[in-house]
């Protein structure tokens, strides 16, 4: 809930620990018999950054927002600070969207070599 990682160690490609630790472990999934998959988190082993959009769906308001953390309780636990967004900025390749819990902000984080939050999704896109 409350570890932060940084998006890229490059500068833009999806590489940094947000992805090659924190997604890594959740998607490590096994299989025997290379046809059956087990283990991943809660039995899944696609687990995504989830986009901007889908990060502003969970907002419990919209910024700025009332209570803190502003996202939906159903989410549970939350950290109300900076998420980052699998959602890179289009003019600026070495950034990417962020959405904050503390109040609904939504803004663009240049640098991804900046440690925030993250949550997982799976499906969609």
């Amino acid at each position: 809930v409350d570890n932060t990682y940084a998006w890229s160690t490059s500068g833009a490609a999806a590489d940094g620990p947000a992805f090659d630790d924190f997604l890594d472990k959740l998607n490590r999934c096994t299989s025997a018999d290379a046809q059956t998959l087990g283990g991943g988190f809660a039995g899944h082993c696609d687990w995504r950054l989830p986009t901007v959009v889908e990060l502003q769906v969970i907002l419990k308001d919209p910024f700025p927002c009332g209570t803190i953390p502003c996202i939906d309780p159903t989410f549970g636990p939350t950290v109300a600070n900076n998420h980052w967004s699998a959602t890179t900025i289009a003019a600026h390749p070495d950034g990417a969207w962020v959405v904050t819990f503390a109040d609904g902000d939504v803004f663009d984080a240049y640098g991804k070599a900046n440690n925030f939050l993250v949550r997982a999704v799976r499906a969609g896109l």
